[in-house]
C-alpha cells in the first residue's frame, strides 16, 4: 500500500471520529442567547471529561469603579480532549466568604470561527481534582455577535454568585482540536469586573502532546514505507 492511501485511509477514520461527537446542551451561534428568558434551554452537561490537557488557578480582588474592594475569589479553568477528539473547555468561580458583592456573569474569550456547545455541572465531577461542588447554576448563555465571546448569567439576588458560593462548572464544547491563552472575565452589578487567564480554542499548530503523536505516526509511515 503506498502511503498516499494510507494517509487517505486515516483522513477518512478521522471524519467519521469527528462525525460521531455526541452533542449536549444548546449549540450557539452568533448573538444567540438560551435559557432563562431566551429561547431553549440550557442543559446540564453529563458527559465523561475525557483527557486532561491544561489546567491553571487565578485569585484575585476586583475593585469597583470608586477603587473599593466588591469582590475576590478564584477562577478555575481546564481544557480537556474529549472521545470525539475535539476539545472542551472548562470554567468555575468561587466567591470567597469575605467577599462584599455577589458576581452575576462570566465571559469567555475567544471562540471566533469555532462551534460552541455549552453546558453546565453541579456535582464533584472530577474527585479531589480541580473543580469543585456548586452552589449555582447558571441561568442562561448567550453569544456575542461576532462568536468571539460566550457569556453565562446567573440571574439576580439569591441566583447571583454570593459571597462563599461557587458557580457551576461551566462547559464549552467545540470543534477545535489546538488550544492556547485565553480569559474568562468575572462581573458583578457595581461595576467591578476581573479578567483571569484562561484556555480557548486556536488554529496552527497543536499543542505539544498532538506533535508528538503526529511525529509518531510518521515515523511508523516511514517504517512501513522501507518494508519490503
Amino acid at each position: 500500500m503506498h502511503i498516499s492511501k494510507i494517509l487517505r485511509s486515516a483522513s477518512f477514520v478521522a471524519l467519521l471520529v469527528a462525525g460521531s461527537v455526541t452533542a449536549f446542551g444548546a449549540v450557539l451561534t452568533g448573538n444567540q442567547c438560551v435559557g432563562g428568558s431566551c429561547a431553549g434551554t440550557l442543559d446540564v452537561f453529563n458527559n465523561t471529561p475525557g483527557i486532561l490537557l491544561a489546567s491553571r488557578f487565578s485569585s484575585f480582588t476586583a475593585l469597583d469603579d470608586a477603587g473599593v474592594a466588591s469582590y475576590d475569589g478564584t477562577v478555575r479553568a481546564a481544557v480537556y480532549r474529549n472521545s470525539g477528539n475535539t476539545l472542551d473547555f472548562y470554567y468555575q468561580f468561587t466567591n470567597n466568604v469575605s467577599s462584599a458583592d455577589s458576581v452575576g456573569r462570566l465571559t469567555m474569550t475567544n471562540f471566533t470561527g469555532f462551534t460552541t456547545d455549552v453546558g453546565y455541572r453541579l456535582d464533584n465531577w472530577d474527585g479531589a481534582g480541580i473543580f469543585l461542588t456548586a452552589n449555582q447554576a447558571a441561568l442562561s448563555t448567550d453569544r456575542s455577535s461576532n462568536g468571539g465571546t460566550v457569556g453565562f448569567g446567573f440571574g439576580v439576588l439569591s441566583r447571583q454568585i454570593n459571597p462563599g458560593e461557587t458557580s457551576a462548572t461551566l462547559v464549552i464544547r467545540t470543534n477545535a482540536i489546538n488550544y492556547s491563552a485565553g480569559s474568562v472575565t468575572t462581573r458583578n452589578g457595581a461595576g467591578a469586573v476581573w479578567t483571569a487567564a484562561a484556555y480557548d480554542p486556536a488554529t496552527g499548530v497543536p499543542e505539544p502532546g498532538t506533535v508528538v503523536l503526529l511525529g509518531a505516526g510518521l515515523v511508523a509511515l516511514a517504517a512501513f514505507r522501507r518494508r519490503p
